[in-house]
């Protein structure tokens, strides 16, 4: 729910400090954000500055890179917890599962704890009760450096699934009222939508969908009025392949799993 400009300074530089970087690069960080002029735009004028510190500056070009640092910081914090997790989603070659590798890689596995790109991610586990626990945890973590969850844009997904379902359940989350106790738990309930998983605005694993999307939106896009060549060219860069790389990209298989979707601030 919040932007990245909006991220507490502290979660870039625990990241620092988990990665052993120079802390000289705190210091250059903390000096940038010291006294910081900030005007307010009313609709009758801008007005005069007001002196801020500890903030990104909005639209800076650090912020991203900010944001990046800190929530890697949540994928080992939730990767550390999944140590011990018996329903953590595990993908590996049928080899290794036969214990019969034939080559090196065979041996190989990957936990998928989380997955994100720009404001998405999806949390996976193999059961409802892990991705409950999960779900806690990152409400945490997240809480800790000024995000929130935007529930209204939450589902969980359930694939290969048999039998009836629920068209909801309900996931816990941390109290972010004003004046509540932030460690109160609350529940929230989320649609839960089986065999179907939708990232960046994009289906997954459906390239049918994927294709007729792509030509529904370059067929419909419209060019505002008659502009010259070299606008028209960057229109297209950065209005219509942006777009259709981002629905194209995701076509990978399955994942058998519960998911999170649409929870990144």
């Amino acid at each position: 729910m919040k932007g990245f400009d909006y991220l507490a300074p502290e979660g870039f530089h625990d990241a620092v400090w988990s990665y052993g970087l120079p802390e000289s690069i705190i210091d250059i960080d903390k000096a940038t954000h010291k006294e910081m002029k900030c005007f307010i735009r009313t609709a009758y004028r801008v007005t005069i500055p007001i002196i801020v510190s500890d903030v990104n500056k909005q639209g800076g070009p650090l912020s991203l890179i900010k944001s990046t640092f800190t929530t890697s910081l949540g994928h080992y914090y939730l990767n550390d917890l999944l140590t011990n997790d018996p329903d953590v989603l595990i993908i590996s070659s049928s080899a290794r599962k036969r214990k019969d590798p034939h080559l090196k890689d065979d041996g190989d596995c990957l936990v998928v704890a989380m997955v994100e790109a720009t404001n998405d991610s999806f949390l996976f586990s193999k059961s409802l009760s892990s991705l409950r626990r999960n779900t806690l945890a990152m409400e945490w973590f997240q809480f800790a450096y000024g995000w929130m969850t935007q529930w209204s844009k939450s589902m969980a997904c359930l694939l290969s699934a048999t039998g009836d379902q629920l068209s909801t359940i309900s996931l816990p989350l941390v109290t972010v009222e004003r004046g509540a106790n932030p460690l109160t738990i609350t529940e929230q309930e989320v649609p839960l939508i089986r065999n179907e998983l939708e990232f960046l605005g994009a289906k997954v694993d459906d390239p049918t969908t994927c294709f007729e999307e792509l030509k529904s939106f370059i067929e419909t896009f419209q060019f505002p009025g008659r502009l010259p060549l070299t606008l028209i060219c960057k229109i297209v860069v950065q209005n219509i392949v942006s777009k259709c790389c981002a629905i194209s990209v995701w076509k990978s298989g399955p994942v058998r799993s519960f998911g999170r979707e649409g929870v990144r601030p």
